[in-house]
């Protein structure tokens, strides 16, 4: 489990609006993703407003963050923003409010323009909640720049 270090890693920007990172969104995560410029990580820790059933994270928001996370590698190793046309998450465990959740993605490969993307999300005492597979098509320029506009970098 990676825990944010400004010695080793960077903060990524935020798109303020955005469900998982935005901190303008009343309803969000407002969670931050941080490199090493090999992976991608997130820490989160997500109250009883996230759940499904009583005492677990909704699998919806997990999933989420593990899209984020994964979209982020991809950025990170190919400097375009993409976004998901692909996701197969495999639950393994139950994730539980009030637990800090480790995130990590992996960049694997590009073919024919898209990316793919692996990530694990563990809980504090290093049990996996899930793991995933993404694929990741880039944006077109206009919409690339219209992307980057919106992200800030004010941490």
């Amino acid at each position: 489990m990676v825990r944010f270090d400004p010695t080793l890693h960077k903060k990524l920007p935020r798109y303020n609006s955005c469900i998982v990172c935005g901190n303008e969104n009343d309803f969000g995560l407002k969670t931050w993703f941080f490199t090493d410029f090999e992976f991608v990580y997130n820490n989160c820790l997500l109250d009883k407003h996230y759940i499904g059933y009583p005492e677990r994270i909704h699998g919806g928001i997990v999933c989420a963050i593990l899209d984020e996370t994964m979209g982020w590698v991809a950025t990170v190793k190919t400097n375009y923003f993409y976004y998901t046309v692909e996701l197969c998450i495999k639950y393994k465990n139950i994730a539980k409010p009030n637990m800090e959740l480790f995130t990590k993605a992996q960049f694997l490969t590009i073919k024919s323009k898209i990316a793919f993307a692996q990530a694990t999300i563990s809980n504090e005492s290093g049990q996996i909640i899930a793991t995933a597979k993404g694929k990741y098509y880039p944006l077109n320029p206009k919409d690339q720049n219209y992307v980057e506009s919106l992200l800030t970098k004010e941490y």
